[in-house]
Parts: structure tokens; sequence; C-alpha cells
């Protein structure tokens, strides 16, 4: 349509935005209407996200990062969310449940975006009875929350790796290893993985197959300490 455009009635978008507020959103719709967006209308959005991490305010909300399936990182509003089982559930919104959430997405750059509701896909309770492998959860949030950047829509490899990861992590006798496997592959994901002959046991093996990455216990304490510099690196650079 660009180029082309002669009115608003050309977006087949255009009608439904209007009525019901759940248009996907071409790039059409931005263009037939850019005064819808100056005035912060927003999309409704339906998309599978990690909690990544949860910060209260005020007596009732919270603050989440989280990790979408569609849109990579994004900073939500759950407004009531304290008090409101209907729209939340309990306990839903916390690392590292998977959730399904409907969204009302600021058009805005820069700005919350609001998590009008909310249900549980996956608690991950298995990891709950496990100091060290909860630990390790909370450990892989940690490190996506501190090197990816906002809505980036090239999401899907990552957002795999980390539901495969925590799957693979239920099962795990070796959280340590598990770690240090997804955080070489998270690296190389986002292309900042020093080239270093010690990684290659992870990159030729899913996480799913941690057990076939074993390598001595030399190796992996020094693997562990560059990876721990390198993200540290990163998320300084940021």
């Amino acid at each position: 349509m660009v180029g082309n455009f002669k009115g608003k009635s050309t977006c087949r978008h255009y009608l439904a935005a209007l009525s019901c507020f759940r248009c996907h959103f071409c790039d059409s719709l931005y263009r037939c209407n850019p005064a819808l967006l100056r005035s912060g209308f927003r999309l409704i959005l339906n998309d599978r996200f990690f909690v990544l991490k949860r910060i209260s305010q005020g007596d009732s909300n919270f603050v989440l990062k989280v990790f979408s399936r569609s849109y990579g990182k994004l900073t939500l509003i759950a407004r009531g969310a304290a008090r409101s089982v209907k729209r939340f559930g309990g306990g839903i919104l916390e690392p590292p449940c998977l959730v399904d959430g409907v969204i009302k997405k600021s058009s805005r750059e820069g700005q919350i975006h609001l998590l009008n509701e909310a249900k549980l896909v996956n608690a991950f309770e298995g990891l709950r009875k496990n100091f060290d492998q909860i630990e390790t959860a909370l450990a892989f949030m940690k490190s996506v929350d501190r090197l990816t950047e906002d809505e980036d829509s090239d999401s899907l490899a990552l957002f795999q790796l980390l539901g495969n990861s925590l799957i693979a992590l239920e099962s795990c006798t070796q959280p340590n290893l598990l770690k240090v496997h997804f955080q070489v592959r998270l690296l190389a994901l986002l292309g900042v993985l020093p080239r270093e002959s010690d990684y290659a046991t992870f990159l030729t093996n899913p996480v799913m197959k941690w057990q076939e990455s074993q390598i001595d216990a030399n190796t992996l304490k020094s693997v562990e300490q560059r990876m721990l510099d390198c993200i540290e690196s990163i998320a300084l650079r940021r």
C-alpha cells in the first residue's frame, strides 16, 4: 500500500481496529492512520511469554520483564494483579512461569505495555522442589534479561532455547553443567560468543541432550567463569 494510499477505507484493518482493537496491525494501519498512533492507540496482542523478572509497584500492581515468542523482551505492567485472581490467577506472574497473555501494546516507543489478563501454561513446579534447579532457572532468566534488547522481533530461537532449557532442567542432575550449556548457546544466538575450542561440545549438542556435553570439572569451571565475565562485560555495555 505504500505510495498508493488514497484514504482510510483502503486499509482492510482500519474498521476492525477502531471497532474492537484486535487488528493484528499490518504496516498499512501505521500508514493509514498515524493520528491513532500519536494519540497512544494500543494494539491488543495475544502472545506467550516467560516471566523473567517481577517488581511490585504499590499495593497491587506488578511491573514485569517478560520474553515473548513474537516480540522478544517486553516491559509490562499488570494493574491489580496481586488482587485479581480472575484475570491473573494465583502466583503465575513470577519467574520462571510460562504464560499466555493479552497485552495492550503501547504505540509509543519506550512506554510500558499493559498486561490485561494472563493464563498459566507451565509453572515448572518440578524445579521448585530443588534449590539448585530453581536457582539455575532464575539464572537463565537473569541472563536473558541482561543480554537482550527490548522488542526484538527475531526472538523465536531464543524463546525456544529458554523453554527447552527449563524442560531439560526439570530432570537434570547437573544444573551447573546445564547452566553453562545454556549460556554458551545464548551468547552464540546473540552473536557475541568468543571463538574458543572449549565451547564446541555445547554448540554441537542441543540443551535437551546436555548429558552428551560432558567435560572435565576443571574445564567446566573455567568455561563457567568465562561465561560470567563475558555476560557481565556485555551487560555493562548495554
